[in-house]
């Protein structure tokens, strides 16, 4: 009966770490999306990023 209750903790605890590591990547990637703006449209002639860089 030992070997049960030890597996179903295991199991247990496997959830609770997969559901936080899955929630922890999901409010990552809303907080990503928030932060980084969108890149749309398109410029012609093409606009450098920075015109004053050496190299």
């Amino acid at each position: 009966m030992e070997t049960v209750v030890s597996w179903a903790r295991r199991l247990i605890v496997m959830a609770a770490i997969v559901a936080v590591v899955a929630w922890i990547l999901k409010s990552a990637s809303r907080n990503d999306q928030a932060r980084v703006p969108a890149i749309t449209g398109d410029t012609w002639p093409p606009v450098p990023v920075n015109p004053l860089r050496q190299g």
